[in-house]
C-alpha cells in the first residue's frame, strides 16, 4: 500500500504557463509554492523541496537578454 503512495509524494510540474507582468512574478512565485505545499499536506507530508530549471543550453525560447533578466 505504501508503495502506491511514493508515486503521489513526489509531485511534479514540468510543464506551466503563467503570463503575468513583471511585477507580478514574485507573487505568482509564491502562489505556486503555497499550491505545492496545500497539495503535499493534504496527504500529510510536510517537507517540501523545490527545484528550479533554468534555460537549456541546446534549445531555448527568447534572447540571451530576456533569458538573464528572467533568471535574475
Amino acid at each position: 500500500m505504501l508503495h502506491g503512495l511514493l508515486r503521489v509524494r513526489g509531485i511534479t510540474q514540468d510543464d506551466a504557463h503563467i503570463f503575468c507582468t513583471e511585477d507580478q512574478i514574485d507573487s505568482e512565485i509564491g502562489k505556486c509554492i503555497d499550491f505545492a505545499r496545500s497539495m503535499l499536506a493534504a496527504f500529510g507530508f510536510t517537507s517540501l523541496r523545490v527545484y528550479l530549471s533554468t534555460r537549456s543550453e541546446s534549445k531555448s525560447a527568447g534572447t540571451e537578454e530576456e533569458w538573464k533578466r528572467a533568471e535574475a
